[in-house]
């Protein structure tokens, strides 16, 4: 029974180190999530000083794609994760340089982000369908 749970074990692993052909983790200390209203302006719902960390891998298959962790997770086989669609270009936003790109989140909502990916991965940016925007800052 021991064996059989270790090989199970070792075979999960081994698929996971396989699958993954590279990952780089961007550590951010401020979260914001604001509502955007009409005329474009932001109105802050929630701000806290905390620690989250963006895991940005590659699959095998080429996919992209990242999972958001808080202080007290660990990536792990089975958390949701945002899978990338399309690239949409660069926008400037006051002054900084961001790549956007379409995802599509794998938690029970399904929905499609605009994500907004500051060159240098000191900002990151989610804007949600139902008009709410999620600040990420170093």
């Amino acid at each position: 029974m021991n064996k059989r749970i270790i090989s199970v074990t070792l075979i999960a692993i081994l698929t996971l180190l396989f699958s993954i052909a590279k990952a780089q983790t961007y550590n951010f200390s401020e979260y914001k999530k604001g509502a955007i209203l009409t005329g474009g302006k932001i109105r802050t719902i929630k701000s806290n000083k905390s620690n989250y960390r963006f895991v940005f891998e590659t699959a095998t298959t080429g996919e992209e794609l990242f999972t958001i962790l808080n202080a007290n997770q660990s990536s792990t086989v089975g958390l949701p994760y945002f899978m990338k669609g399309r690239d949409e270009g660069y926008k400037e936003i006051d002054g900084d340089l961001f790549r956007v790109g379409k995802y599509a989140y794998t938690g029970g909502s399904g929905e499609v982000v605009t994500v907004y990916i500051e060159e240098d991965y000191r900002k990151i940016i989610l804007l949600h369908s139902n008009n709410t925007v999620e600040f990420y800052l170093e």
